[in-house]
């Protein structure tokens, strides 16, 4: 009886430990990174090029697609297959790493972000020409820019962890006319971009501009695109950028005669995760 019992338990430890298993037959994810696992490609089941998935290991198991097998404590009990759960087609997806993480990949596998800038959020310069802060429509209040000069508003946000880095910010403005003049207001922003530890400067060159026109309704929520902002040199998380609003009513191109009330300043932004995969990188 006792030998039967022996046989019996040699055949569970080879089938559970050297064979393929269910998801629910693994560690869950927190118990394997805190027990410092090794992932192994399966062709080569040696302790050839383990690759440590340890938690303060910055090796990234998302780049390693495949069938591995995985250890703990340096005992080998199965397989788990890595970064190889895709929703979508052959090109544009969305998947997850061995740590349970979304990643979004292809250029059509994008959701979109806000990165806003409220009235509350901004700050004028007293030695420059500025838009009056007041009650707009009670119970709201904000800034209007007027029709005879150049007025500017400054910001600074910071670029949100989920960025997909690289891509360009959409900037546009909300805006309401003060009166049922249809003509042109002119919209300008001019900006800078940092990573961390890197220095800022201001190119010659980085501005945006447009003009929109009055609807014809008075109060009437407007809202016009700027263009893009260039990311490609930003690689990093944390990112600031820093920059100043301006209704030019100086410009000949800005004929609307009334004050241009001011909503919201937002940058759109592609998103292809929940956040950065580290504190401090992405």
């Amino acid at each position: 009886m006792r030998d039967k019992l022996l046989i019996v338990w040699l055949i569970l430890i080879v089938t559970l430990g050297f064979g393929a298993i269910t998801q629910s037959q693994l560690p869950s994810v927190h118990n394997i990174v805190g027990q410092a696992p090794l992932l192994k490609d399966s062709a080569d089941s040696s302790n050839v090029k383990p690759r440590s998935i340890s938690g303060g290991d910055l090796t990234d198991p998302f780049r390693y697609t495949g069938t591995y097998f995985y250890a703990v404590n340096g005992v080998y009990s199965g397989t788990v297959t890595g970064a190889t759960s895709k929703f979508g087609s052959a090109t544009n997806y969305m998947s997850t790493d061995p740590y349970g993480r979304y990643i979004a990949t292809g250029d059509s596998a994008v959701a979109w972000g806000e990165l806003f800038v409220t009235p509350s959020a901004v700050r004028v310069n007293p030695v420059n020409t500025k838009p009056d802060y007041g009650t707009w429509l009670f119970p709201g209040q904000t800034y209007s820019f007027d029709a005879s000069s150049a007025e500017s508003l400054y910001f600074h946000v910071e670029v949100p962890h989920n960025h997909r880095t690289g891509t360009a910010l959409h900037a546009h403005v909300h805006w309401a006319p003060s009166t049922t003049h249809t003509g042109d207001c002119a919209w300008k922003i001019a900006w800078m971009v940092q990573d961390v530890n890197d220095t800022f400067a201001f190119t010659a060159g980085d501005t945006l501009s447009v003009r929109d026109a009055g609807d014809g309704t008075a109060n009437k929520h407007q809202y016009v695109e700027l263009g893009e902002i260039s990311m490609a040199g930003v690689s990093g998380v944390s990112a600031v950028l820093s920059g100043v609003l301006i209704r030019d009513a100086a410009m000949a191109s800005d004929s609307f005669t009334g004050e241009a009330y001011y909503l919201d300043l937002g940058f759109h932004y592609q998103i292809d995760s929940f956040g950065s995969r580290w504190e401090t990188l992405k």
